[in-house]
């Protein structure tokens, strides 16, 4: 737990409540597979920020 903590700082910043919701609404507004890919590229680096910080993963 050390290491990760010492860590912590430099990792990315998990995505806001707003910026998920926004992700969520554009998946509604573009369901084809661009806008899948997207919002998939959008929670796997917010799922990434969040391990890194030592976070619960949302889902």
């Amino acid at each position: 737990m050390e290491i990760q903590r010492k860590l912590a700082p430099i990792c990315p910043a998990p995505l806001s409540d707003a910026a998920l919701d926004r992700a969520a609404d554009y998946a509604e507004a573009h369901p084809d597979k661009s806008g899948l890919a997207i919002v998939n590229d959008l929670s796997r680096l917010d799922a990434e920020a969040r391990v890194c910080r030592g976070m619960k993963v949302k889902g």
